[in-house]
């Protein structure tokens, strides 16, 4: 399929909020989709479902079944985002959830 400018394709808020992300971080759209638990990869994923109920006011549920998340890995990605980048969480027991995991900032 040549001659069209990727760049220039409509994609939907929640596809541009994972293409943001994943550029921004040097990733694919597939590596936010995937299984890595790699730290980069993980904390870019997690700042992804940050987002997306922020800017979108996605559910937990709606933002893992895109994903491939449970709604409860979700909730703890999101809190574990907020906690690293020092903001307040959208809900608070998301920062709470990822709150009793942290042991070291590790997220």
């Amino acid at each position: 399929m040549s001659g069209y400018d990727i760049r220039k394709l409509a994609l939907t808020p929640a596809q541009k909020i994972l293409s943001e992300v994943a550029t921004a971080h040097g990733l694919t759209v597939a590596d936010l989709r995937g299984r890595s638990r790699v730290t980069l990869i993980v904390h870019a994923r997690q700042e992804a479902r940050y987002r997306l109920v922020v800017e979108l006011g996605w559910s937990t549920p709606r933002i893992g079944s895109l994903l491939r998340r449970d709604a409860s890995t979700v909730a703890h990605g999101i809190g574990a985002h907020c906690l690293r980048a020092g903001i307040s969480a959208p809900r608070p027991a998301m920062e709470a959830r990822a709150a009793r995991y942290d042991t070291a900032g590790a997220g």
